[in-house]
């Protein structure tokens, strides 16, 4: 149960290669250990993010057969998303429509306001994203990155996070006015990913 626990929390190490090797041998240990699935769907249901959801999910598609029943997974999954339903049906289960009252909704740019460290949860995040919504935001007249800051605010308070300092860790090479890009996943950049992905 502890190596469980270990490779389990493994998956979630801040390197891409890390997590694509971890991804790799949970799923052969699921293919094989009864014991395992069991606790994989535990640590599932502890995951507080979407974007954490989604990562976990994702194993499954590295698998040849389904391993659970469609109650076992519906069970596992605290906080759905739009993607989670997209891998779930590429599994070929079943899921729930997550209706409008899932998500937050305000039609008011005025009902938004500015918050600091929703600026420092930005570090090390690709811009990419952002820049999106603020294209989509011109496009359909409607405030998309005030709303992913909305977002980003009711999901925060669902677990404590420590913000990564990026320019503490490479201060000898850039000064705090440039932005840093980092192919480092922390529990911030999962909070601000899951705020994207409800957006």
């Amino acid at each position: 149960q502890v190596l469980s626990n270990i490779l389990l929390s493994y998956y979630r190490w801040p390197d891409r290669v890390a997590k694509l090797r971890t991804a790799h041998q949970i799923s052969k240990i699921l293919e094989s250990d009864l014991s395992f699935r069991s606790a994989f769907l535990q640590h599932m249901r502890k995951l507080r993010f979407e974007i954490d959801t989604i990562d976990y999910l994702s194993i499954l598609l590295l698998l040849d057969n389904k391993i659970y029943s469609q109650n076992e997974i519906e069970s596992a999954i605290s906080y759905p998303s739009i993607l989670s339903n997209k891998i779930l049906s590429q599994l070929s289960y079943e899921y729930k429509n997550i209706d409008e009252s899932f998500y937050t909704n305000k039609n008011q740019v005025e009902g938004y306001s500015n918050s600091d460290g929703y600026d420092r949860a930005q570090s090390g995040l690709a811009p990419l994203y952002l820049n999106f919504l603020k294209h989509v935001s011109a496009d359909i007249n409607y405030p998309l990155l005030s709303h992913c800051e909305y977002e980003w605010q009711c999901i925060k308070k669902r677990q404590d996070f420590i913000y990564f300092d990026y320019h503490g860790f490479c201060r000898d090479q850039f000064f705090p006015i440039f932005k840093l890009l980092f192919n480092l996943s922390t529990q911030a950049e999962a909070v601000m990913l899951s705020a994207y992905l409800r957006t």
